[in-house]
């Protein structure tokens, strides 16, 4: 009887064990991801400001971009021990220069690529949005909202371009990707020629978004 009620007693301390083991290793996993994540991460970004300022919407939505990217982000440069990363976007003989370094501001790469394959995307996205600014104040709900399926359509195809392009030397994720292109967006539309040409540039059109004058449109020659 005493054998019984020892094995019995042996039985339960081994399950418990046990179950104390598993939320050890828990415990441990959970820890292990949270330091990859806070690791492979951007901390910063910035854009070049060689070519001066933009529109007030296209400031807003850079805005938007950065805080959001930060907030959430993966970011995985291939071969490197991690982060987190401080990024700087700028342009570079009409190439798209990525300089990343990490939080203490050593060199880790500088990727290039080539604005080429986005163009087609960017002139499209960049009419596209020039019409959803246009219709905000006017349109119908059901034009209004064609048109912004239509520019996060465009957006998305954008993004994942962005990370076929970038992948040999970087991973991102999805969201990162679209918030990266965002940024690139409004760095190359301080430089119009980058994305339409510099014999498109001279006869575009920009409707510039004045949000101080109460919601009005006006023409402003980009």
């Amino acid at each position: 009887m005493f054998s019984k009620f020892k094995l019995i007693f042996d039985e339960g301390l081994v399950r418990q064990r046990h179950g104390r083991c598993n939320v050890r290793r828990s415990v441990v996993r959970s820890q292990e991801q949270h330091l990859t994540t806070a690791m492979f991460r951007l901390c910063d970004v910035s854009l070049d400001r060689s070519f001066g300022g933009s529109d007030v919407r296209t400031e807003r939505e850079h805005a938007i971009a950065v805080c959001d990217l930060l907030e959430n982000n993966t970011f995985v440069p291939i071969g490197h021990s991690g982060g987190p990363y401080r990024l700087k976007l700028a342009s570079a003989e009409g190439r798209l220069a990525l300089h990343v370094a990490t939080e203490n501001g050593a060199h880790v790469i500088s990727h290039y690529l080539s604005i080429a394959p986005f163009r087609r995307l960017l002139k499209d996205y960049v009419l596209t949005c020039e019409s959803f600014y246009d219709a905000m104040p006017c349109a119908c709900t059901a034009r209004f909202e064609a048109i912004d399926m239509g520019r996060r359509a465009l957006h998305d195809a954008a993004a994942e371009l962005l990370r076929e392009r970038l992948a040999p030397k970087v991973t991102v994720d999805k969201n990162t990707a679209r918030r990266l292109f965002t940024l690139i967006y409004v760095l190359l539309m301080r430089n119009t020629s980058l994305v339409l040409g510099s014999h498109e540039t001279k006869r575009v059109v920009r409707q510039t978004f004045d949000s101080s004058s109460g919601g009005r449109i006006r023409n402003s020659k980009g």
